[in-house]
């Protein structure tokens, strides 16, 4: 007997066998009763969530000689013929290799002729947004006014790129991702037919993995069956190269603890135990994820099953700016793995990054490197903030400056004006609001206050981190709180400094003399 894969073995045959999309089922079933079927469907969603499996379904009850509720009987001849492919009027099309013009004249050509042998000619389309523009086209019109013996079924997992003339000619039915305790559900079940066990915290962890769908976790669950007679978690992780929850754990502690060593050593161990680079940061960062939803909102409903021991416990000693911090250090090196064939090497600059004592915290003024000043200048009165520029008088006119050396790259600014306790208070009102590197920003920014407000000078390059919208709210709000009446922020202006060539030239010619300068 062919051996078949289980998420083949285990396809659903019935509308009602179908997992997690009761709304989906309901509703084709309800209209194959009631006898009022659409010519054309679309079903959308991400993969493995049953959009195939209901429009086979949905084909062989619309031909089925003995619907039951709205399902197949999958006895009749009708049923029999399309189960075992032999059917000559439905149609499965792999749009990703079936995409041109051509393809779908010949539909269209087919579809005018009656049934040979059902009750209707029914076309299923997968990953229909495959299609080119022109093969759109070409099937715009057999949707518009198909024949009557004819249904059409498309599925897609990216409907953005399906035009918009083929979405209002179809019924569109929306596949959620599965829920994962009726997809550890639904293992169990499976394993119980085939005769192995499965324990419950296993399943559990094959249907996280899923992310939702429900083939991915049947697939899952075959290759770790295929290593134990009982599936455990260890069972699990060996046969899919995933570190434990323990391992894990280990590298998290060593990082909590500031320990670059003891990071690096957990890690190397699960290295050298054959885990998956990518997937040890990726089991780091949903338990992240975990502690800071925990830590948000003070319940376990929202957490992973794997978790929900750890992360109450952590949540109580990890502040918001390290787990951001960690945060954006893990993504940050997800992002290089596609480009970089160094893993390992990227993997432990990451963990050191993370474990190093001042991770995650502003460094004090003394800390942050200060730009070298020349000698000091005085501020020029049209070198004022955005806030104080004012338009020249009626009537006055430029003269034409002297064609100076070019300005260096490097910006020079005044030094900043020592800092009031009420500024400092802003700065603590602010911690968790922003993120470090505006912080940082406000750290070094010239301060004048006046009126009881204050007047925020930032430098041009800090501009991008502080000028959007909900970052001024939030200062603003500091602020406010911090007792200033108002808060203004504008771009810190660089000193300009002044050529000597140039201030010798306009002294020499207004005294009448022409300097030549070689």
């Amino acid at each position: 007997m062919e051996h078949l894969a289980l998420y083949r073995k285990y396809r659903p045959l019935r509308f009602r066998d179908v997992v997690g999309q009761n709304s989906v089922t309901s509703s084709l079933s309800a209209q194959v009763a009631g006898g009022k079927l659409s010519h054309a469907y679309l079903f959308t969603g991400t993969r493995g969530t049953g959009k195939t499996t209901c429009a086979k379904i949905l084909a062989r009850a619309a031909c089925c000689e003995h619907p039951v509720n709205g399902d197949p009987c999958n006895e009749c001849a009708a049923c029999r013929s399309i189960l075992s492919g032999a059917a000559m009027d439905i149609t499965e099309i792999d749009a990703a290799s079936n995409n041109g013009v051509d393809n779908i004249r010949e539909l269209r050509q087919e579809a005018l002729y009656a049934p040979a042998e059902l009750k209707y000619r029914v076309y299923i389309i997968d990953e229909v947004h495959m299609l080119s523009q022109g093969a759109f086209n070409a099937l715009l019109k057999t949707l518009e006014e198909p024949p009557a013996h004819v249904i059409f079924i498309l599925a897609t997992t990216e409907l953005h790129k399906v035009p918009a003339t083929i979405l209002s000619r179809c019924q569109r039915y929306d596949f959620r991702r599965i829920p994962a305790e009726l997809m550890a559900a639904a293992l169990e079940d499976i394993a119980q037919k085939e005769g192995f066990g499965l324990d419950h915290a296993a399943a559990d962890l094959l249907a996280a993995m899923g992310d939702g769908s429900m083939r991915d976790s049947i697939t899952l669950l075959d290759r770790a069956r295929s290593t134990a007679d009982r599936v455990t978690v260890q069972s699990v992780t060996d046969a899919l190269g995933l570190a434990t929850e323990q391992e894990i754990t280990a590298i998290f502690d060593a990082v909590l603890r500031n320990d670059a060593a003891g990071a690096i050593a957990a890690f190397t161990d699960c290295y050298m135990a054959g885990r998956d680079i990518v997937a040890i940061f990726d089991n780091m960062l949903s338990l992240l994820r975990d502690i800071y939803l925990f830590k948000a909102t003070g319940q376990t409903d929202f957490l992973l099953s794997r978790w929900r021991a750890a992360a109450p416990a952590y949540a109580k000693t990890c502040s918001a700016a390290r787990l951001e911090s960690c945060i954006e250090s893990i993504n940050f090196f997800l992002s290089r793995t596609t480009r970089t064939s160094a893993k390992r090497l990227d993997g432990e600059m990451c963990l050191i990054k993370m474990a190093l004592p001042d991770f995650g915290r502003v460094r004090e003024a003394s800390e942050v490197p200060a730009e070298p000043v020349k000698a000091a200048a005085q501020k020029q009165p049209d070198e004022t903030p955005p806030w104080d520029e004012t338009p020249p008088p009626a009537g006055h006119t430029e003269t034409p400056p002297a064609p100076a050396a070019p300005e260096p790259q490097r910006k020079e600014y005044e030094p900043a004006a020592p800092q009031s306790g009420r500024y400092d208070d802003l700065r603590r009102n602010l911690e968790g609001r922003v993120n470090s590197a505006v912080r940082v920003y406000l750290k070094s920014a010239a301060t004048r206050e006046e009126d009881g407000g204050i007047y925020i000078e930032i430098p041009e390059e800090g501009l991008i981190f502080i000028n959007k919208p909900d970052v001024l709210d939030a200062i603003k709000q500091a602020g406010l709180e911090a007792g200033y009446t108002f808060v203004k922020v504008g771009k810190r202006v660089p000193v300009k400094r002044e050529n000597p060539l140039d201030t010798i030239r306009s002294r020499a010619e207004s005294l009448g003399v022409n300097v030549k300068v070689k």
